[in-house]
């Protein structure tokens, strides 16, 4: 496990679908929006804004990293001088490497999450100075996971590869902008098998009894990550000093979805919140029905994974992903 990064930073948008969104955790709890995450039940755990019943994977790899328990949002107005020497998240919940995905979403587009980065940077040069700033920012890990909601669409066709591109297009340039501000290291995550989600399996299959697994669409992530897979070498030998990582992120959670009794889930085709078949982020309340025992589902809502399946999906990440940062 690498030893010389000493902060976690979380500078994406997610996972968004299945990020912030599926992977990561937002940077907008005050922000109004479709998306917007958090509800009482995770909130007393820990801080607002995850689409989820408790922590997600960056949460996870903190705490294993570097005892901190949560990624606290940059927007947050409580924010410490302290997580800004630990890491900090400037994710929007449902945001995506296309700019039409966060204008219809509502939600900050990654040149505004790179601008909130950039005052990040400001005000870390300002509590321990300029050339501590860049030591810090040189060894952070910077985790960016995105796409889940660009190909979450009705409208989307699941045959136009030209739609990867655009999409890589929007990745490359973060990752060098990101590479431009002082960061090294980086955690690119994969799409999830996104034809398993219970949203697209509602959306599909009207009958609960004929749910299942969307082919064509984990097809297509697959194109993509191999695709994804493929670029980030090519991208290192260009970005001086830069380590690039692909974390499969649709390998585990297929696996989950395959054999759910080895993990401990009983339910993998429905959330655990209201009726599991559409609802998502902010129709998961207070006031929402929930599951008896959410410790059973793969899934907490129609979209985002439940706890214990972010937990296998961290575990992963720590085994396979962050050792090929060293």
């Amino acid at each position: 496990m690498p030893t010389t990064l000493r902060s976690l930073r979380f500078c994406e948008y997610v996972i968004t679908t299945f990020v912030p969104g599926f992977l990561i955790p937002t940077d907008t709890p005050v922000r109004l929006s479709t998306t917007r995450g958090g509800i009482e039940k995770v909130s007393k755990e820990i801080e607002n804004g995850r689409f989820s019943n408790g922590r997600l994977i960056p949460d996870m790899l903190a705490s294993s990293l570097l005892h901190k328990d949560a990624i606290p949002a940059f927007l947050n107005a409580n924010i410490s001088d302290k997580d800004l020497l630990t890491g900090v998240n400037f994710a929007s919940a449902g945001s995506g490497f296309d700019e039409n995905t966060n204008f219809v979403l509502n939600v900050l587009p990654p040149s505004k999450q790179l601008s909130n980065f950039g005052d990040y940077i400001k005000r870390l040069k300002k509590v321990v100075g300029k050339d501590k700033a860049k030591a810090i920012l040189a060894d952070s890990l910077v985790i960016i996971s995105a796409g889940t909601n660009d190909i979450s669409s009705e409208k989307m066709l699941f045959n136009d590869t030209q739609y990867q591109y655009k999409l890589l297009n929007g990745m490359e340039h973060m990752v060098k902008e990101v590479h431009d501000m002082g960061c090294r290291s980086m955690i690119v995550g994969s799409l999830p098998p996104a034809g398993c989600l219970p949203i697209r399996m509602s959306l599909r299959f009207p009958n609960i009894a004929d749910r299942k697994c969307i082919d064509e669409q984990n097809a297509y992530a697959q194109s993509y990550n191999q695709k994804l897979a493929k670029l980030l070498p090519q991208l290192q030998s260009k970005l001086s000093g830069s380590k690039l990582v692909y974390a499969d992120i649709y390998k585990p959670l297929m696996d989950m979805i395959k054999n759910p009794k080895e993990y401990g889930f009983v339910e993998t085709k429905l959330g655990c919140c209201g009726t599991g078949l559409v609802e998502m982020g902010p129709l998961c309340n207070q006031f929402t029905m929930l599951c008896d025992n959410d410790a059973d589902y793969l899934f907490w809502d129609s979209i985002h994974p439940s706890q214990g399946a972010y937990k296998h999906i961290a575990q992963y990440i720590l085994k396979h992903v962050l050792p090929k940062l060293q």
